[in-house]
């Protein structure tokens, strides 16, 4: 899958997070980020999140970007 802009990246951690089951409070103890950032990502706000902060995200739910 291409993604077209940062929305769509957020979308897909979030889906994967989903089908993982890892909701906000274990992805902020997986990368050491406060609760309220995760729950940016589970709340459509991705536009304040960082790219280090998706970064993390995509090391804590272990995702190869190839495969999304």
């Amino acid at each position: 899958m291409t993604f077209q802009n940062a929305a769509e990246l957020v979308e897909a951690l979030k889906d994967r997070a989903a089908q993982k089951n890892v909701g906000p409070n274990e992805l902020a103890e997986q990368t050491g980020l406060h609760k309220g950032r995760m729950d940016l990502l589970h709340s459509g706000g991705w536009e304040a999140l960082t790219v280090r902060e998706i970064a993390s995200i995509i090391e804590a739910l272990e995702i190869d970007l190839k495969t999304l």
